[in-house]
């Protein structure tokens, strides 16, 4: 009995022992990189790009850390360095439009037109069938007055397969910056029905106004850009508590996933210690079979305890007989 609880112990400690093994190759392969993403993951503003860095720093330029980089640095207000992170994105992939079209769209915040309207031809150049690409072409061309061409723009990239409920409220503006309400009207019908809520709110006041040739007069001061600001920002107030709720949800079935992938991995080093204890208390044919079992068992866990539960253990056979008993 005290020989099988030393082998029982002496597996548990390898299995343990393995376990630790196994996470120490994982982290310097790595070089701590994953736990550094995780900590970016749910890190906010300047810690964050930090973090980023060092992950750079440890596995190298890599498209994906540069996006994620360029992310950080943009919400802590450092268009520059955010610029400069995407450039670098863009270097890496030269077939990937995404980081000119972040370029753009940050250049588009910081109304710089003429640096938002040279990163979406660039990006065009790569990707000539890139909706947003368009879209963005759109807002460039708007914030230079040029209508005409934003709604050629807005169009393209409606027949490109864009959201309506994106592109739909900013080709209605630039319909009533031409003067055409009734095309306005059409584009705002078209975002309505895919449930933009800008575009039903427009739409509303167009009709509430009760003149088919002109449209409701802004806001004293205010320019379509500045409409047009104040509508995004709302809107992304409105999606705070559901990407709040969407976070949430995300951190729970995450870390329900890694408790999940403990207990099951734990689970086999339980089951296997024993089984290993059970192997050490019966007869076998000869020792090299009972060793046999044991390797099966610490190699296998799971899989070998299930292997040896069928095939060697049964609840109704006996173990072997102690030595001092039989003598």
């Amino acid at each position: 009995m005290k020989k099988g609880c030393w082998i029982a112990l002496v597996a548990l400690v390898l299995a343990v022992a393995s376990l630790g093994a196994i996470g120490a190759t994982v982290w310097v392969a790595g070089g701590g990189v994953p736990l550094l993403l995780l900590r970016a993951e749910f890190a906010q503003g300047a810690e964050a790009a930090n973090l980023y860095r060092e992950a750079l720093a440890l596995r190298g330029p890599e498209y994906d850390l540069y996006m994620k980089l360029g992310e950080a640095l943009e919400d802590v207000d450092e268009p520059a360095q955010a610029v400069e992170a995407w450039e670098k994105a863009a270097q890496i992939d030269p077939e990937e439009p995404e980081p000119l079209l972040e370029i753009a769209e940050l250049a588009l915040d910081e109304d710089d037109v003429r640096a938002a309207e040279d990163a979406v031809k660039r990006a065009l150049d790569r990707a000539p069938d890139s909706w947003r690409a368009h879209s963005l072409g759109g807002m460039a061309a708007s914030r230079r007055e040029d209508y005409s061409r934003a709604v050629e723009q807005f169009n393209e990239a409606l027949e490109l397969g864009g959201p309506e409920n994106e592109v739909c409220y900013p080709l209605g503006q630039a319909w009533e910056d031409l003067g055409d309400t009734d095309e306005a009207i059409q584009a705002y019908e078209r975002g309505t029905e895919s449930c933009d809520s800008r575009c039903r709110e427009r739409l509303g006041e167009l009709r509430a106004d009760g003149d088919a040739g002109e449209a409701p007069e802004r806001a004293e001061g205010g320019t379509a850009a500045d409409e047009r600001d104040g509508d995004n920002e709302r809107e992304e107030n409105d999606m705070e508590p559901f990407a709040g709720v969407l976070f949430g949800v995300f951190f729970l079935a995450y870390f329900g996933f890694i408790a999940l992938v403990i207990a099951v991995s734990w689970g086999g080093y339980i089951a296997a210690a024993l089984a290993i204890y059970d192997c050490s208390q019966r007869d076998f044919p000869s020792p090299q079979t009972r060793g046999a079992w044991c390797l099966l068992l610490f190699i296998g866990q799971w899989l070998g305890a299930i292997i040896y539960y069928f095939a060697v253990y049964r609840p109704d056979t006996p173990r072997r007989i102690p030595q001092e008993v039989r003598s």
